[in-house]
């Protein structure tokens, strides 16, 4: 395995942040799970190299009302050169010659917004859109630049949601 990260943050103000965040990780020989028939598991040996970036900001209108944004891209790829059978002991059989087609290639992409403002203590009111693209084939050949640009031709999924959280203090209800 090969691990790489990055991550810069930038403080512009008082009120101002971003950081991004670039990483890589690649496995090769790794085994792990690639399918199952009617009553047989199969695992499989791959090399698998998942990248991903996010950029995220924050600013601060007062301590107690945000705005943030989170862009990221995640890509996940593995390519198999083996595969075995689970057996009932747990031990994997080698499967010589068998080729499952089991390669994939996964892109997600997510963008966030969020708005918090705390009314009063240990109360909030938060804001929040996500956008989210999921692509998934199995092209393992293509750059990441291609796959980045081809998860933008898929279906969105765009989610509002708000939430309300009051603090009720019952002891101070007790006494009024």
């Amino acid at each position: 395995s090969f691990y790489f990260e990055f991550n810069p943050i930038l403080r512009v103000s008082d009120k101002f942040s971003f950081d991004y965040e670039f990483s890589y990780t690649l496995r090769n020989n790794d085994k792990g799970y690639s399918g199952r028939s009617s009553d047989s598991i199969y695992f499989g040996r791959r090399d698998v190299k998942y990248i991903e970036n996010s950029l995220n900001g924050r600013y601060m209108f007062m301590n107690n009302l945000s705005l943030s944004l989170s862009v990221r891209h995640y890509w996940s790829v593995g390519v198999y050169d083996m595969y075995y059978l689970l057996q009932n002991d747990g031990y994997l059989l080698d499967l010589n010659n068998t080729n499952l087609g089991q390669n994939f290639n996964f892109n997600a992409f997510n963008i966030d917004v969020n708005f918090s403002w705390e009314f009063a203590p240990g109360s909030l009111l938060n804001f929040n859109y996500k956008n989210e693209i999921v692509a998934e084939d199995d092209k393992v050949d293509q750059g990441y630049f291609y796959n980045f640009s081809s998860t933008f031709k898929q279906d969105q999924l765009s989610r509002f949601s708000l939430k309300l959280i009051y603090y009720l203090d019952f002891q101070r209800l007790k006494r009024g």
